[in-house]
This record gives structure tokens, sequence and C-alpha cells, in this order.
């Protein structure tokens, strides 16, 4: 996996940023803002959290943030190291690839059996679902697809958590078209955790200029 400092000002504070498949440094890095650290951690070939851990270990107050695979990703990560403060999974569950509780088995297998580059840029249109930050985002992204694939793979066969992890906040995406709103509601209330539903699609971080609004519990949607 591949770790990047987004933001690093030498604050007492860092937020953890488990970003989901596909991503690269480069949208998340031009057009949000903090007063924290930020560590994105992305192009996931491995579960391994040392050098994170070490990165973050100084900070006083630590925050977890998973989107998409990367809630998995994240549970993983907090399963390994519980010292943080708050945590927040973001249109994702611990089972991304199931039928009830993610994304469905046959359209994730299909994803990856027929990936291409026009197969992905439409994926990524189908994620962001706004035609001006989509082309922002497909001309910051140097993934290249082989890339894609292996960690498309890579993803695909990571076990959930062997213990229970919860997040502290959930959000749900209303207008997802990648992971069902309605599984990841199967996902997360059996375990006593009741999403914030949010008005956007599976990408929902155009909304927002801050990292720190994410984690506002009160936060609304400019839509």
């Amino acid at each position: 996996m591949q770790t990047h400092w987004l933001n690093k000002k030498d604050s007492d504070s860092v937020i953890i940023f488990f970003a989901g498949w596909g991503q690269s440094r480069h949208y998340f890095e031009q057009n949000l803002t903090s007063e924290k650290d930020v560590l994105m951690v992305c192009q996931y070939e491995n579960l391994d959290f040392n050098s994170i851990i070490e990165a973050i270990t100084p900070y006083k107050e630590k925050t977890v943030i998973g989107w998409s695979f990367g809630v998995l990703v994240a549970s993983r990560f907090m399963e390994t190291y519980s010292d943080y403060n708050y945590s927040i999974a973001i249109n994702g569950s611990l089972k991304p690839v199931d039928d009830t509780e993610g994304i469905p088995t046959a359209i994730f297998n299909g994803t990856l059996q027929l990936l291409s580059q026009k197969s992905w840029e439409k994926f990524a249109f189908r994620m962001i679902g706004d035609r001006l930050v989509y082309t922002s985002f497909i001309e910051n992204n140097d993934r290249e697809i082989e890339s894609l694939k292996e960690e498309l793979a890579f993803l695909g066969q990571c076990e959930s958590p062997s213990k229970t992890i919860t997040f502290d906040q959930v959000l749900v995406s209303q207008k997802d078209r990648i992971f069902p709103s309605d599984n990841l509601m199967n996902s997360w209330i059996p375990k006593g955790i009741t999403p914030q539903l949010i008005d956007t699609h599976h990408f929902p971080f155009h909304h927002y200029h801050t990292w720190e609004s994410i984690g506002q519990l009160n936060q609304t949607l400019s839509l």
C-alpha cells in the first residue's frame, strides 16, 4: 500500500484516510484542506500497517476515516491499532464483496474480469455522478489499468476483521451506484449502528471543503 501526507503542518492531531479502490492523492490534495495533518492510504497490495503506526504514534488525537473498500482496510487497521479517538465509515462495509452487505459478487467479478480503460472511466463516472468533478478526477488520476486490476483483485480477497469492529459514525449515500445503499443499511443496522444518510453519490468529497467537516455529526451537504 502507499501512503501520502496530504497535509503536514506538525499539528498534534492527525486524520488517517483509507481511500477506496483506484485512488491517487491528487484530487484530495488539491480539493480538501485541514488544520490537522492528513495521511492518505491507498493503492492496496498488502495490509502491512507498521509504517502507518510509526507515523501516527506521536499524535495526541487520531481520527480514522475509511471510504468504500477503505472501510474494510480501516477496520483491519483498527483491529491491529486501538489508540484512535474517533472513526468514520463512508459508503463501505466490513463485507465489501457480498450480495446483501456490499457490492454483489457477480458485479464485482465482472468489473475485475472486464477491466479496461473504457470500463474504468465508466466506473469513475458512476462513482462520482457529476460531470465536472469526474473530468477533474480522471485528469488528475495517474493509475494504470494493470495496477488497478491488481489492487481490485487484492481487495476482493481481503478477509473481514476477526473481531467486532464498530465505527463512531457511518455515512451512506442514497444515490450510491457502487455499493447499494440498501446493502449498506443491511450491513450496519444489525451491528447497532444507524447510518447517517447523505443525498449524493458514492464519491461524496466534492461536497466538502475541509476534512474536519466530514466528521461533524450535524454536517449537511451543499447540493
